[in-house]
């Protein structure tokens, strides 16, 4: 499966992602993601949501990843499904 979800990011200053160094590697790991005024970050496995304060999660709400996968899934569902593209 590829290219199930199509969407235009652009290189909006106001969104982006959230890396970390991985030590030994010039490669970068994925910690969160940002947009406007919401962040979600991981932070020793567990996952904060919350308003956005200079990449930093204020007013964080814990959730599992599971839990926010779904979450995603069924807004996109709801309000966006040109974004869910079925991989033939």
């Amino acid at each position: 499966m590829n290219n199930v979800i199509q969407a235009n990011f652009g290189s909006d200053n106001n969104s982006g992602y959230i890396t970390e160094d991985i030590k030994g590697s010039d490669k970068k790991d994925i910690k969160g993601v940002y947009n406007g005024g919401l962040i979600a970050v991981i932070d020793g496995g567990e996952l904060y949501v919350g308003g956005d304060s200079d990449r930093v999660v204020s007013s964080p709400v814990k959730m599992s990843i599971k839990d926010m996968n779904q979450f995603c899934l069924m807004w996109l569902l709801i309000f966006d499904q040109s974004v869910i593209k079925e991989d033939l």
